[in-house]
């Protein structure tokens, strides 16, 4: 009910602003919608993120799914540990359902996106600025897989995320960038600011960054 919300907040300011929205909600958003579209100024994915470590549980369904059943390569590829969850991914999770439009979509996948004029990414999920440590290379996950496919700035999180208050949390973003029109880092730095007003704890406002290419 949130990500509902917050989205409607957003495509509203955007509309109002003279700015275009293309909005996939439902089985609309897909991954294979999402990978047809084409560089956009402006792409915000709200949705489930999942990150997987060594610690995960080897019971977990999710963690079968992807490091068992059908991504084996999870130990050489890293980029498999996390991802996003779109139309479709409860089903095939429930029917041990494989192929590349799963509704599973991976930072695999997502390195694959054309998103060479792409000003921002924000990635409204939890644990979606997590990755897996390669030694001598970084950390490989969803933020680096954004970066790679040629946005410029991508805004992610750290840990779980509420939802009530991130949908706050983002409309507050948004009003800075674009009705404000502050710069990119100015417009979350005053919404985190505007949030730890109202909710002191790190938990609420500290899980949002940003990175830049």
């Amino acid at each position: 009910p949130g990500t509902l919300k917050e989205i409607n907040q957003i495509q509203n300011k955007l509309i109002n602003n003279n700015i275009k929205v293309a909005k996939l909600t439902g089985v609309n958003a897909s991954e294979i919608n999402l990978k047809k579209i084409e560089s956009p100024d402006l792409l915000h994915i709200a949705t489930h993120g999942y990150f997987l470590n060594e610690e995960s549980n080897n019971n977990n369904l999710l963690s079968k799914t992807l490091l068992g059943n059908f991504y084996n390569l999870s130990s050489s590829e890293p980029y498999l540990n996390s991802g996003l969850f779109l139309a479709g991914a409860k089903s095939s999770l429930q029917n041990s359902y494989f192929n590349s439009e799963n509704g599973i979509f991976s930072a695999l996948e997502a390195r694959s996106l054309n998103l060479e004029t792409t000003s921002l990414v924000v990635l409204s999920a939890c644990e979606t600025g997590r990755g897996s440590f390669v030694s001598g290379e970084g950390v490989f996950g969803l933020q680096r897989a954004f970066l790679e496919a040629g946005s410029k700035n991508v805004i992610m999180t750290l840990w779980k995320i509420d939802d009530d208050i991130t949908s706050e949390f983002m409309d507050i973003f948004y009003e800075n960038l674009i009705v404000k029109k502050e710069k990119i880092s100015i417009s979350l730095r005053n919404a985190q600011l505007h949030i730890k007003n109202k909710y002191e704890s790190p938990f609420y406002w500290g899980a949002f960054t940003l990175i830049k290419n």
